[in-house]
């Protein structure tokens, strides 16, 4: 598709970078950088959004580099003094920072747009060994004999299904990857959960720090596993874009050696156009608030000491601790849309939303000119960059909106607020970009 700013991208692909660098091989920050995350007035994209087919710097010896925008390539060099990035090309000079392993441009060819790199294009992550699952006899100790819990048991319900209900904690792992998802074997990523029953089934919301990761139907089946609580299975919904049916996930707490007191999910996903493509994964859930102590440190969540633990975000209500926490780079954390606040349905979220007085639905333009947003009642709309549109869905809750664009497989999404004729977003660094309604 055509990106946002065609000249931004020409610029990038045809001219050389002139500088000067490091002049040693021995130089840590050599090598390949891809670009990880864009993000433009607030709003967080996915690269192929602005570049069709990414965004790749390679830092050279003796401060040379190699640079790839959307297959084309160029040549230049580069600075680095104290941590600040600095790329020259005819009389443009791109500043940025490269630290902590991640290489971050600013305000790139003055258009506004961050990009931020990293080594293999994703966001750092935890590299481990096969994670040790929870043991069946490990003895759990729970915080206040009762995990706190930001959706509380349905008192109405039978014992078997208050055991689902409510907020979970834990993380994915990628066991075996194939194909173009070969670089995700053996990493694992944190990743909550909220569950919601009643005596017809369950509904289940599942995300990490940044994305959405699937929303699904769960049948409950009290005679289902080996312990009170039963068991279920997937009925419908989908985990990273791909459809889950009946029984593509069986969850058995407590048998093949696990613990009673968890979820594990032991599953495969294959692209449906490219067999060749697919990842063998496994998802372990406790309830928010209950200790990991008695699993292995490389097997617990990557955030559980200093996050879960260290900053006693345990004792917390769930939603609100992530509410209350920002991601490295100051973004806020991601919370699915259909849980931000109830565990009410997007399109109850949206009537609410549209007939206040403070709906999102309408025109707003940057308050700096040149950018737009159009959200229609219908759930679409369009992103105008100087009168150039793009086409999206979205779903959206009081606090939260996500974009998906009709040419672009990445969602995008941000945090946002409405008063006062201005809908005010809150940009990568947690800085308010204002919009006014048109």
């Amino acid at each position: 598709m055509k990106k946002i700013t065609c000249i931004l991208l020409m610029c990038a692909m045809l001219c050389g970078l002139a500088a000067c660098g490091g002049d040693t091989s021995s130089d840590p920050n050599l090598g390949k950088w891809t670009a990880a995350t864009a993000e433009m007035l607030g709003i967080s994209m996915g690269v192929d959004t602005v570049f069709d087919g990414g965004f790749t710097v390679e830092l050279k010896a003796k401060g040379k580099c190699t640079l790839v925008v959307s297959g084309a390539k160029g040549n230049g060099t580069w600075t680095l003094e104290n941590g600040v990035f600095s790329m020259k090309s005819s009389g443009e000079t791109y500043t940025g920072t490269l630290q902590n392993d991640v290489l971050t441009l600013e305000d790139v060819m003055g258009s506004g747009l961050t990009l931020v790199f990293t080594r293999d294009g994703k966001a750092p992550v935890a590299s481990a060994a096969t994670p040790t699952p929870p043991a069946a006899d490990a003895g759990i100790p729970p915080v206040d004999d009762t995990p706190v819990n930001s959706s509380p048991a349905h008192e109405d319900l039978p014992e078997a299904l208050q055991w689902w209900e409510g907020d979970w904690y834990g993380y994915w792992y990628v066991d075996m990857a194939s194909g173009e998802y070969a670089d995700w074997e053996g990493e694992f990523w944190d990743c909550y959960a909220v569950i919601d029953v009643d005596l017809e089934g369950a509904a289940m919301a599942i995300w990490n720090d940044e994305d959405a990761m699937g929303l699904l139907g769960l049948q409950i089946d009290p005679d289902g596993g080996v312990g009170y609580m039963g068991g279920a299975t997937s009925e419908d919904g989908n985990f990273l874009g791909v459809d889950l049916h009946h029984a593509d996930w069986i969850i058995r707490p407590g048998a093949d050696g696990y613990d009673e007191h968890s979820i594990v999910i032991d599953a495969m996903l294959t692209d449906a156009d490219n067999s060749d493509n697919y990842i063998s994964y496994q998802l372990f859930l406790r309830p928010w608030g209950m200790l990991w102590d008695d699993i292995p440190e490389d097997s617990q969540p990557w955030d559980y000491a200093d996050w879960y633990i260290g900053q006693g975000r345990y004792q917390e209500d769930m939603l609100e601790a992530m509410r209350d926490t920002a991601l490295d780079d100051g973004t806020p954390m991601y919370i699915h849309p259909i849980v931000g606040g109830s565990t009410d349905n997007v399109s109850d979220n949206q009537s609410n939303n549209a007939v206040s007085g403070d709906s999102l639905i309408g025109e707003w333009v940057y308050e700096g000119g040149g950018y737009a947003y159009t959200f229609r009642d219908d759930g679409t709309g369009m992103y105008s960059y100087n009168d150039y549109p793009m086409e999206f869905t979205y779903t959206y809750t009081d606090t939260a909106v996500d974009l998906f664009y009709i040419e672009s497989e990445s969602p995008s999404n941000f945090t946002y607020r409405v008063e006062d004729g201005k809908l005010i977003v809150i940009d990568f660094f947690g800085s308010e970009v204002v919009y006014i309604k048109n």
